[in-house]
């Protein structure tokens, strides 16, 4: 609803994202910073080569950047807690002034070249159903460490008052 100019006020808890979660599987800040630009320059790469352009979609993605729902995550949550690095490297592109890298990996690339009803020519897309991730957010990060995944996923870890948590919000 969002992509057409209806942002709806949405809280979502523990979302599941699409990519690998580095969060878990690295401790190296500097070896997640690298392993989601090398991964943000392949797409960008696939993305040109299939002659998408960042201004494709881009209305529908500044109408979804328009929207920014509430997402509750746990670091601890492979599910979800890539989220919080997906968030900190957009920031980290625009800081190193790689945004153009980082608006031509907005497109799904697995969706161009293995859905569109089983078409995987870049003319028998849309552009619109290829943007993915979200643009802007507010994120409550739980930093409470537990011994198990349920907890770390459970919708009950937000109704403990002395939850460890920190909260920021992220723009396009």
């Amino acid at each position: 609803m969002a992509m057409y100019g209806c942002p709806v006020e949405s809280y979502i808890f523990n979302p599941p994202i699409s990519l690998i979660p580095l969060e878990q599987l690295v401790e190296s800040e500097e070896l997640k910073c690298a392993v989601r630009l090398i991964r943000d320059i392949v797409k960008a790469g696939i993305a040109r080569v299939l002659d998408l352009n960042e201004g494709q979609g881009s209305h529908l993605f500044m109408n979804l950047a328009s929207w920014r729902p509430h997402l509750f995550v746990n670091q601890s949550d492979p599910i979800c807690s890539e989220y919080i690095g997906y968030f900190n490297h957009r920031d980290d592109m625009g800081e190193l002034q790689l945004g153009r890298i980082e608006r031509l990996a907005r497109y799904s690339i697995r969706k161009i070249l293995f859905g569109g009803g089983g078409q995987s020519s870049s003319s028998s897309y849309s552009s619109e159903e290829h943007l993915h991730f979200l643009p802007s957010a507010f994120v409550m990060v739980n930093t409470f460490i537990s011994p198990d995944f349920q907890t770390d996923h459970g919708i009950h870890q937000w109704w403990n008052p002395m939850l460890g948590h920190y909260s920021y919000q992220f723009n396009v």
